[in-house]
């Protein structure tokens, strides 16, 4: 018996140790779920139109982009200008030989050293200053002359007198590159506008998807509710393997678009998860939509773009970016003109200097009593053949059909974009239309078809076409209803300054000024 004892004891304690264990374990795990929740629940973003536009406007990816072209557009405009800016040149040089005297009357000198400091400056005008301060102290070998020195400040001035007169040439290509770069700005204005545009075509995309899903859903219930029926008939010998098989068929159907309608809704996630890093570890839900108020919105804006006789070129920056090109052009006509003309240059140097043994003494009689002297100069440079030439023709029709085609292609763009979308648009209003008059006549069918079956005067392959074209149709009308909201976001993409309710929701977190 005491032997018994223990060991019931010892049975008792693993058992105890066992049940701890368990629920130390199962606590564990119901904490773990309840995290892994807490986790996956703020691990989500809720998806809305306004919200997707503010997420453009503060992560997209394309903002570095286009933020990144217009630094080297600036830089280049910087680079361009920084020719300009005055320049501190420094000179110091020493110089010494041994060589024989050509003659007895030509000394050989050495050493020579000697320092020029001073200020260049080159003026859009034309001209080119330089202002030096200088001294340069010589001997001979044979010690005729010995340390003499030269100290003093000269100016320098060159004057283009063809080419460049005035400053033509340098004054086409600082305003090339200033307009360039005004160009660059509006055009990723355009850019990003665009680009969240397609993003809410995305989204919108998304918007009919779930629409999709949700009358998929009903309809694969009525589907299956019909399998099961048409089962438990089998089963009381009610009715045949043929017909509980065609409504198997129709269940496994509408399941295969169920999964392919959730595919497309994970394809359109992943597209905005692309190009907004900070959604990319996110699950996004769909926020709450209101398709009919979205539907008047659009309805509105047509009704007020039909007004427009001409395309309104005030909605759209396409016009200042075709201004810029033509002054572009008539600069890039001054430069490339200018290729194969002569050089005609005035050279003028005015000098006053000291001169004494020693710099000290040099510079002393500098201050007490300078002596002046000048130089002027002609520089003519001409060039000869024809490569020149040719190359400056090929140039001005390069430029001339380039400005052409720009220009032809922005007007044909906008005028297009503005008469094509009422075709479209009214296109598209009368396909909705039909699709939701055809859609209360095959639900009329449908209710009328299966009366019928219910009666045996129909076979059931009868009624599920019928339900297959009422389900086809309902995806057909969605689809439909975002062809219209797409065509009208691709028309914003040319008209950006559009004042329609739907275009403007960009302007709570995007102003170009600040960019």
């Amino acid at each position: 018996m005491p032997f018994c004892g223990i060991k019931a004891t010892h049975v008792g304690d693993e058992n105890m140790k066992l049940f701890q264990y368990v629920l130390s374990f199962f606590v564990t795990m119901v904490l773990s779920i309840g995290l892994a929740g807490a986790q996956n629940q703020s691990d989500s973003w809720t998806l809305t139109e306004s919200g997707l536009v503010e997420k453009i406007y503060q992560d997209a990816t394309i903002l570095s982009k286009l933020t990144a072209q217009e630094e080297l557009s600036s830089s280049l405009s910087l680079e361009e200008r920084s020719l300009y800016q005055p320049i501190w040149k420094n000179e110091v040089y020493y110089q010494n030989s041994n060589e024989k005297a050509l003659a007895s009357f030509i000394p050989t000198f050495g050493p020579t050293h000697g320092f020029q400091t001073g200020l260049y400056k080159r003026f859009t005008r034309g001209v080119e200053v330089q202002a030096n301060l200088f001294s340069d102290l010589s001997s001979t070998k044979d010690n005729v002359i010995d340390h003499a020195t030269r100290t003093g400040i000269n100016l320098q001035a060159k004057i283009d007198l063809w080419k460049n007169l005035f400053g033509r040439l340098d004054q086409a290509k600082l305003q090339s590159k200033e307009l360039a770069l005004k160009k660059m700005a509006l055009e990723n204005q355009i850019a990003i506008r665009s680009f969240e545009l397609e993003m809410r075509k995305v989204y919108w995309s998304l918007v009919a998807i779930e629409e999709k899903i949700t009358i998929s859903k009903k309809l694969l219930e009525s589907a299956s509710l019909q399998y099961k029926d048409s089962v438990s008939r089998k089963n009381k010998f009610i009715a045949d393997a043929t017909e509980t098989d065609r409504y198997k068929a129709q269940v496994a159907s509408r399941q295969a678009t169920l999964y392919a309608l959730e595919y497309q809704r994970d394809l359109a996630r992943q597209e905005i998860k692309k190009f907004i890093p900070t959604l990319s570890s996110l699950h996004i839900e769909m926020g709450e939509y209101d398709r009919e108020k979205a539907v008047n919105t659009v309805l509105a804006c047509v009704m007020t773009i039909k007004q427009f006789d001409q395309a309104p070129w005030d909605h759209t920056l396409l016009d200042e970016i075709l201004a810029l090109i033509e002054k572009d052009y008539e600069q890039q006509k001054i430069i490339d003109e200018s290729f194969d003309g002569i050089d005609v240059a005035l050279q003028s140097e005015v000098q006053m200097s000291g001169v004494d043994r020693g710099y000290q003494d040099s510079f002393s009689d500098f201050s007490s009593n300078p002596k002046a002297g000048f130089q002027v100069g002609l520089m003519v440079d001409v060039p000869l053949g024809k490569s020149k030439n040719k190359v400056k023709s090929a140039k001005l029709r390069a430029q001339y059909e380039s400005f052409l085609t720009n220009k032809k292609e922005t007007q044909a763009s906008v005028n297009a974009h503005q008469s094509q979308l009422l075709a479209m648009i009214d296109t598209l209003f009368a396909s909705t239309k039909n699709y939701k008059e055809n859609s209360a006549t095959l639900s009329s069918n449908v209710q009328r078809i299966q009366k019928k079956y219910a009666q045996a005067r129909v076979d059931v392959r009868d009624l599920v076409l019928e339900q297959d074209a009422f389900f086809q149709n309902a995806l057909n009308e969605v689809d439909s209803h975002l062809a219209v909201m797409e065509v009208l976001l691709d028309y914003f993409k040319i008209f950006t300054l559009d004042p329609c309710p739907i275009n403007q929701v960009y302007t709570a977190y995007y102003t170009p000024s600040e960019r």
